[in-house]
């Protein structure tokens, strides 16, 4: 889920590329934005127990953060070429485009982004990592970008800043990643009744 967070987060900037019909896979009709959190989805918890009913109004709870379709690869052609055509469309083909994919060892890619955790959350429990050393690579630190430590989150997106040139959207980023923070916190909830 980091991964889609992140994805949302690059996209969020005026310098990159965001269809909201081709790459929001969240059902709430609502979001149109990447950062967008839906008002409706509240915490993590197994789409079996997902509807909560108060007052009358249901809520869904579900997932942390909305995913993307921004994960391409292994997707049915026809989504391919929706892509790409949209993709050759005049506004769209200076932006920046960002796709999510798991490491590969068949990789070809020039240049992609390497996500790593130099720290182990205490909410989610995924392995800790390293940068990746080579000229190709843009490193991408995930414990302090999602951080509630402002200066480690500042140094962080200060260096994704520089290194695409985006104009700076420290509010809005740094509430989106809060707010995930937060709604992480309900994650052991959701460990306890597997």
């Amino acid at each position: 889920m980091r991964g889609h967070a992140f994805a949302r987060i690059l996209t969020a900037h005026k310098e990159s590329w965001w269809d909201n019909e081709l790459m929001n896979i969240n059902a709430d009709p609502d979001l149109q934005l990447p950062l967008q959190l839906s008002e409706n989805q509240s915490s993590f918890l197994p789409l079996a127990q997902s509807r909560l009913v108060i007052d009358g109004s249901e809520f869904r709870n579900s997932y942390l953060a909305p995913h993307t379709n921004l994960n391409i690869f292994g997707r049915d052609k026809e989504f391919i070429k929706k892509i790409l055509y949209e993709r050759q469309k005049p506004n769209n083909k200076n932006k920046y485009f960002f796709t999510l994919r798991h490491p590969s060892s068949s990789w070809n890619i020039s240049r992609y982004i390497h996500l790593y955790a130099s720290k182990q959350n205490t909410k989610r429990q995924y392995k800790c990592t390293e940068a990746k050393d080579c000229k190709n690579v843009i490193n991408v630190d995930i414990s302090k970008l999602f951080s509630y430590i402002r200066s480690e989150f500042d140094d962080e997106y200060c260096k994704l800043l520089n290194t695409f040139e985006f104009s700076a959207l420290f509010t809005s980023v740094r509430n989106f990643i809060l707010q995930m923070l937060d709604r992480e916190s309900s994650i052991n909830d959701f460990y306890k009744k597997l």
